[in-house]
């Protein structure tokens, strides 16, 4: 009689640790779902001939009309995490490195200690383009401690424009912003006009 008791609980006990793992997987399954369906959800935006999908809910300032920002774009409660997309006038005879280098000299003076990671020549949407990765030390956050920002500038010449599109994160979160940055990458256009 006790033994028949004692498996009646036991299977009871095991029933129930089963339902437990079941809802666990079945929440853990709704959460990743919920996540992936808010990370891939866009927003259309236009300006200076440049077209780009940012991702949804995301605070996005734009650039005034004589400046070289077309628009910057961030998650509303992370400022370390940004998109940001240039229209540079080129000089006649002048190359896409002359340009780098100046943006380089120019970060090295602004940024503390500005470091350039890497350089070299790419592809992005099948356009040849130069990507300079980098890194700087941000001092002034919310908390007064300072961080390390990681960056990636994509210049991508455009007749006698180029499009500077960079991304920037903390360096803990930079490799996890790969795949959306990547996404957005591949779909920003220049239609023309934007600078005189």
């Amino acid at each position: 009689m006790k033994l028949s008791r004692l498996l009646h609980l036991n299977q009871r006990h095991v029933q129930g640790t089963y339902l437990a793992v079941l809802l666990t997987i079945l929440a853990l399954g709704a959460g990743w779902w919920l996540k992936s369906s808010v990370n891939n959800q866009f927003q259309n935006f236009t300006d200076k001939g440049v077209n780009a999908s940012i991702p949804a809910k995301w605070l996005v300032r734009s650039g005034l009309a004589s400046d070289e920002l077309v628009f910057s774009a961030n998650p509303p409660l992370d400022i370390n995490y940004r998109f940001e997309v240039e229209l540079l006038p080129v000089t006649p005879g002048g190359k896409i490195t002359d340009l780098v280098i100046n943006r380089n000299y120019t970060s090295g003076q602004n940024l503390h200690y500005y470091r350039v990671n890497d350089q070299n020549t790419t592809q992005v949407q099948g356009k040849s383009a130069y990507q300079v990765s980098y890194s700087y030390i941000k001092t002034d956050t919310p908390t007064n401690i300072p961080i390390v920002i990681k960056g990636t500038n994509f210049y991508i010449p455009f007749g006698d424009k180029i499009l500077l599109v960079t991304l920037e994160n903390s360096e803990a979160s930079y490799e996890e912003s790969l795949p959306q940055f990547n996404a957005f990458l591949a779909k920003i256009t220049y239609t023309g006009g934007g600078l005189p």
